[in-house]
């Protein structure tokens, strides 16, 4: 085969490569809906809230007091469908673990939702919106803290009580 033939092949097939890859002024190469309105629901707003800001002292002494009951209230804004589970969970501040202290929880009494009622739970089930829901935060020295002594007189610990819908 001549060079003058080869080098013809290959500028033919440069040519249909380019005119493949382009398009003509009248194309139209794009095309868009007209605009679409999106709507957006109620924003899920979950709020924990306790009247109580301190403990009463807690102590390992003889004498000492080795709990405290918290009450404090759970609402959600809104309640979306299959999402009315709300999990408790207890930290220091700044999420810090917890030493020697435990917390449980519990369902507030009628009546009195400053006492505990029922078995310790670690989630409820909001039943209304926009309803605060009474519950109990059960804050307890662990028997290791209580047996080594280890929260002496004038310490004070912050909790932080976690509620979080699922």
């Amino acid at each position: 085969m001549k060079k003058s033939t080869l080098l013809s092949l290959l500028t033919a097939g440069a040519v249909i490569a380019t005119s493949a890859g382009t398009f003509a002024a009248w194309d139209q190469t794009k095309g868009s809906t007209n605009p679409i309105t999106v709507n957006y629901g109620e924003p899920v707003i979950t709020t924990v809230n306790s009247t109580k800001t301190e403990t009463e002292k807690l102590s390992s002494g003889f004498d000492g007091v080795t709990e405290a009951n918290i009450p404090f209230t759970v609402k959600a804004s809104s309640l979306p469908d299959g999402h009315n589970t709300v999990n408790f969970s207890a930290s220091g501040e700044n999420d810090a673990a917890l030493t020697g202290i435990e917390v449980e929880f519990y369902n507030a009494a009628d009546g009195d939702a400053n006492q505990p009622t029922g078995s310790p739970i670690t989630s409820a089930t909001l039943t209304t919106a926009n309803t605060d829901q009474a519950y109990i935060a059960k804050v307890k020295l662990t028997s290791e803290s209580i047996a080594a002594n280890t929260k002496p007189n004038n310490l004070t610990d912050k909790i932080v009580i976690n509620a979080e819908l699922q």
